[in-house]
């Protein structure tokens, strides 16, 4: 009876800590099935895609509304959102990699509800590495509001700090430096 007891309490604990640490484990998992090192190639025009946007489900409405509207038919670009452009049939994770590997630029729309979102924190884990390892541009943030920077993890605070951000606001003149800033950079790679 007691190591009956022992060996649930130990299965339970198993179980407690895979659930805990399960976003940290589909990354290891990423790195250990998908990891191809490269170097990036900046004038390749071969890209699916112009961007990959990162963005929470709450704020869907600032992407669909506003940024691809601009983008894609005012500036003829190509841009990847997981909605519309993941195929069906792949698991979450290989569209996520397949499609930010395909993308010239990652943007990651920061705003409150995007620490929330674990698949965002996810999202912008695989495009960080893929820069970290040369393999790509540094991500674009999209500061789409004024986030508290100590309400927000330590990756995205650290990836805020240390890159010069594009930052929406309701006034004209800014919103004209705002998409002057996106289109640059995605045109420049």
């Amino acid at each position: 009876m007691i190591s009956f007891t022992l060996s649930l309490v130990f299965v339970f604990l198993v179980v407690l800590t895979l659930y805990r640490f399960r976003w940290q484990i589909r990354y290891f998992i990423y790195l250990w099935r998908y990891k191809e090192p490269r170097q990036i190639n900046r004038d390749r025009e071969d890209f699916t895609y112009d961007a990959f946007v990162i963005y929470p489900e709450e704020d869907s409405d600032f992407v669909h509304d506003i940024l691809l509207p601009k983008l894609e038919n005012e500036n003829n670009l190509r841009v990847c959102i997981h909605p519309r452009d993941f195929q069906p049939g792949k698991s979450i994770i290989e569209n996520i990699v397949e499609c930010i590997a395909n993308s010239k630029r990652v943007f990651a729309v920061i705003s409150q509800n995007f620490n929330q979102s674990k698949w965002c924190n996810f999202e912008l884990l695989i495009a960080q590495d893929r820069w970290l390892n040369n393999e790509a541009s540094v991500p674009l943030i999209i500061m789409r509001q004024e986030v508290d920077n100590s309400w927000i993890k330590r990756e995205i605070r650290a990836l805020v700090k240390t890159t010069t951000y594009a930052k929406w606001t309701e006034d004209d003149c800014g919103q004209e430096l705002f998409w002057h800033q996106i289109i640059t950079s995605v045109k420049d790679g």
